[in-house]
């Protein structure tokens, strides 16, 4: 006696015509995705540039949960635009985002940049710009803002920053590098997170010709300002020192005259 299996509707077909049915629901919609994808990519590459908008990283945070004012950009639209390197009427799409960001970030003033296209041939560029800590002078005259990362911006007159001025810098700046001095590059790193009430006691920092740094503190009552002397490698923490020394020593005796901090040496704080 022969035995046939004939699937659990007894015809024979088992699942066979519902996979089919599945097959050809998958080809359709693939079918569909190609279809809208190419649409999509027709519409996208009609679209021509109509204009270039720069919008600072400040005012896209904040603008809809406080009434914080933000600074105004140092880097004008104009330079930037220039950067974007487009012509109006050129096919939006067929810019390479990458490179134009690259091309911006390259402004000195910029620390980053993202970039957004619409369909209406808007070009948008939100800006987040770099903070000063130190103000470079020479001869007198300010020169060069820096960052916390070392890299240097030009000075832009009309635009106040409450940044120690820094001498005896003379190397010649490169915008897309940091400043090639360590003791420098260990302060400004510093700087960038220091509390307020320490970044208060700084007013000016020497360069020495040894590359060492001096700093000098606020004017402190008849006393005036303070010199201080620093070593490099542990800035952060001499700076610590300072701070606990100047209200614990220095604020409460007005009589004490003090000339010199010296905070190289880790186990004292030595006065002249």
């Amino acid at each position: 006696m022969d035995i046939v299996s004939m699937g659990h509707n007894g015809n024979g077909t088992g699942h066979s015509e519902p996979t089919r049915k599945w097959g050809y629901a998958l080809i359709a919609t693939v079918l569909l995705v190609i279809v809208f994808a190419f649409v999509g990519w027709q519409k996208r590459s009609a679209v021509l540039l109509t204009s270039i908008e720069v919008v600072s990283a400040c005012e896209s945070e904040w603008r809809l949960f406080t009434s914080t004012v933000c600074p105004d950009l140092n880097s004008t639209p104009e330079e930037i635009t220039r950067l974007v390197a487009l012509e109006p009427g050129t096919p939006l799409y067929d810019a390479d985002p990458a490179a134009i960001v690259d091309r911006v970030e390259r402004h000195p003033w910029i620390a980053s940049a993202d970039m957004e296209r619409t369909l209406g041939g808007r070009l948008i560029l939100t800006i987040t710009e770099r903070t000063p800590v130190l103000l470079v002078m020479r001869n007198g005259q300010p020169r060069q803002y820096i960052d916390a990362e070392g890299y240097p911006m030009p000075f832009v007159t009309g635009v106040a920053y409450d940044v120690p001025l820094l001498h005896g810098l003379s190397e010649n700046f490169v915008a897309d590098r940091p400043v090639n001095n360590g003791p420098v590059l260990e302060l400004a790193g510093v700087l960038g997170d220091l509390d307020s009430s320490i970044h208060a006691l700084l007013s000016e920092i020497e360069v020495q010709s040894s590359g060492a740094l001096v700093l000098h503190t606020t004017v402190l009552d008849s006393r005036g300002s303070i010199e201080v002397r620093v070593g490099a490698g542990s800035i952060r923490q001499q700076l610590d020192k300072l701070h606990a020394f100047w209200h614990q020593a220095l604020l409460p005796e007005p009589g004490r005259n003090v000339r010199q901090i010296d905070l190289r040496f880790d186990s004292q704080i030595v006065t002249r």
